[in-house]
């Protein structure tokens, strides 16, 4: 009963052919099949659940290096951003050198400082110093050397 029947012409009826359909651009599609519901049995509410599968061990092994390398990584993430954050520092300190004055001791005055051989060379250094004073630093004889000579490379 699925395909249509189509009656048979007779003589006296014109036979016109059956029109066809056109092809839609859009996919049709199917209408999802209902899901069947699962009634609950009673052998199913008294069994106890069953506990989930174990993971591998090398599933274990990615799920801590992950977490070791997430770890580095936020850590590493705190430090840069740590050392790249502008420092604000106080302005320096200026430090002025308080000036105390230290009292001075008299000199003691050494028994050489007292006798007459001490003051007659004391005399003498002075005339030196005079004597240093009065001489004329400049001569006339002395003349810088001549740099400009003439040079005869034609042999």
């Amino acid at each position: 009963m699925d395909e249509q029947q189509t009656p048979s012409p007779t003589v006296n009826e014109p036979t016109v052919p059956a029109p066809q359909a056109i092809p839609s651009p859009v996919p049709q599609q199917q209408a999802p099949e209902p899901t069947p519901t699962v009634q609950p049995s009673l052998s199913s509410l008294t069994t106890p659940p069953t506990a989930p599968p174990k993971a591998k061990k090398g599933n274990v092994l990615y799920i801590v290096v992950g977490a070791i390398l997430f770890v580095g990584i936020a850590v590493f993430g705190l430090l840069y951003a740590q050392s790249a954050a502008p420092t604000t520092s106080a302005p320096p300190v200026a430090v002025t050198p308080t000036q105390i004055p230290t009292p001075t001791p008299p000199p003691n005055v050494s028994r050489i400082a007292t006798t007459t051989a001490f003051m007659a060379f004391k005399e003498e250094i002075a005339s030196f110093s005079a004597t240093l004073n009065s001489f004329s630093l400049q001569d006339s004889t002395l003349a810088p050397p001549i740099l400009d000579l003439e040079l005869n490379l034609s042999n």
